[in-house]
């Protein structure tokens, strides 16, 4: 390796890569904007190739930037599990698990999973991180993560990355309790008037916001007339309490609203939004002891709540 090639250098870059952005990159590492830009200038000038185009949006990585990445998250990666592992034969070390987890599946085995788990492990950290799919995944890769609980990832992004399936879940289209739609379901003016309503769909850079495109295509609506974009659960669950928008939801961020009469599902065909929910996991490194006990957990619950909803007749799972 080329040694001009620091250590700054290189944690500048995966942080860039990681925040999406110069600017929150600098605000993560306590530096100024220029400090970034500027170690990130060095770095493209010792190996003479541009990394990363930026933009108003934030940056996007060049072929030469993609290649790096792969690289040099993979170096940090495996030091980080060395200083790891030194760290866990000391008596002194803190015991602790690190779960990302995708909005979609926070709600739904997540919960018992680690109560589960805390009962047989009293005083365990654990630590539930929440974001959107690139965001996680690049924490998993650079070893902040113990594991990924969410959608199976297109396969360009799966490289390096090993899947476990829980479950399967569809998505609904949900709204308020009294919503016009409801009565006009067995009319033909609902495919119209679907079309006219403010749909509440994931944000466009997450797995399930092609699924949510697909469910509208099968419904009749090729167009949408106003979106609110959010990965955000509990904002979506009272923007639509509030007022007349349909939201497209995953099945298990709705199912005890549906169960319990908050929300109510429209009726339209969702068969082609099934995708599997599962953990994703560093091919390489595997988990620790207390990371695959709730792994463990998390395959428990996902068993039990497949033989129940099997059990009530809904086949969601």
């Amino acid at each position: 390796m080329d040694n001009r090639i620091k250590q700054r250098h290189l944690t500048c870059f995966l942080e860039i890569v990681r925040s999406g952005s110069i600017i929150a990159a600098a605000h993560q590492l306590n530096i100024t904007q220029s400090a970034a830009s500027r170690t990130l200038g060095e770095l493209e000038e010792i190996i003479n190739a541009r990394l990363m185009e930026r933009n108003r949006a934030g940056i996007v990585l060049t072929s030469a930037g993609e290649t790096f990445y792969r690289h040099v998250s993979a170096s940090v990666t495996a030091l980080k599990q060395g200083l790891e592992q030194i760290a866990r034969t000391r008596k002194d070390a803190r015991q602790s698990v690190i779960v990302g987890v995708l909005p979609n599946a926070a709600e739904r085995v997540l919960p018992t999973a680690v109560a589960r788990f805390k009962a047989r492990n009293p005083g365990c950290p654990v630590s539930v991180v929440t974001g959107t799919n690139p965001v996680l995944m690049q924490a998993l890769r650079v070893g902040e993560l113990d594991f990924v609980i969410g959608r199976l990832a297109a396969p360009d992004d799966m490289a390096g990355i090993d899947f476990q399936i829980l479950y399967q879940e569809q998505l609904a289209a949900v709204v308020r309790p009294g919503h016009p739609l409801l009565v006009l379901e067995l009319h033909e003016e609902f495919m119209a008037s679907l079309a006219e309503q403010t749909f509440v769909i994931p944000l466009a850079d997450t797995i399930i916001r092609r699924d949510a495109e697909q469910l509208l295509i099968a419904a009749g609506v090729k167009k949408v007339a106003d979106v609110v974009e959010t990965v955000s659960s509990p904002f979506a669950r009272a923007y639509c309490l509030q007022t007349d928008a349909v939201w497209i939801a995953p099945w298990g961020a709705v199912e005890g609203d549906l169960r319990s009469g908050v929300l109510s599902a429209l009726a339209v065909d969702a068969a082609a939004t099934q995708g599997n929910v599962g953990i994703s996991t560093r091919s390489e490194s595997g988990l620790t002891p207390l990371a695959r006990s709730l792994a463990a957990e998390l395959q428990d619950v996902a068993s039990d709540t497949v033989q129940k909803s099997q059990v009530s007749g809904r086949n969601q799972l």
